[in-house]
């Protein structure tokens, strides 16, 4: 049996798995994408895009605008979920965004907000606040009590509505977040 893919233009077996890059316009800018995969027909020259290649190619170009825009990508939404030992389903039950909000981040299907990639990088940067956002989802969901909110603030070790944490630039020091992901704050 032949396992060589057949070209849907010349129906000969003789496509090959090819790579190629094309700029795409985001916003007013244009985002230049690298790796995107295609085959190519040996015979004829077609370049056909599978569905399973379109699926990643998507995925590549919703993380080349995350970059663009300064945002987490695929990877690294899931690598802090994982991090924290969530599902997806939790992750979006913590952070909002619906019931599969965090399946379309990671897949690339859809791009977080600004104000999600914000929530995120301040749970990773300060793993104490996931605590508050488990009680406020219990909150949100009718499941727990404002009186949990009041002895969360109440033993909380650390109070951040204390002057000591107002803005405040935080020059050159880097910040794992995770094996693979790490952000530079730099000087103001």
């Amino acid at each position: 049996m032949n396992d060589q893919l057949h070209c849907p233009e010349c129906d000969q077996p003789s496509l090959a798995p090819s790579v190629w890059a094309a700029d795409f316009r985001h916003e007013d800018a244009q985002v230049h994408v690298e790796g995107l995969e295609c085959y190519v027909c040996g015979q004829c020259g077609a370049d056909p895009v599978f569905p399973d290649q379109i699926r990643r190619n998507e995925r590549r170009i919703a993380d080349a605008k995350r970059r663009f825009d300064g945002r987490m990508t695929g990877d690294e939404i899931r690598a802090v979920r994982e991090r924290f030992g969530l599902s997806q389903q939790e992750a979006s039950e913590l952070f909002g965004g619906g019931v599969n909000a965090f399946s379309k981040y990671e897949r690339g299907a859809v791009l977080q907000s600004v104000a999600m990639d914000r929530l995120l990088k301040v749970a990773a940067f300060y793993p104490f606040v996931l605590d508050f956002l488990r009680i406020e989802s219990r909150i949100a969901t009718g499941t727990g009590e404002r009186v949990a909110v009041e002895r969360y603030q109440a033993g909380a070790k650390l109070d951040l509505r204390s002057r000591a944490y107002g803005s405040r630039s935080i020059a050159g020091k880097v910040v794992e977040l995770a094996e693979s992901i790490h952000w530079r704050v730099e000087a103001a």
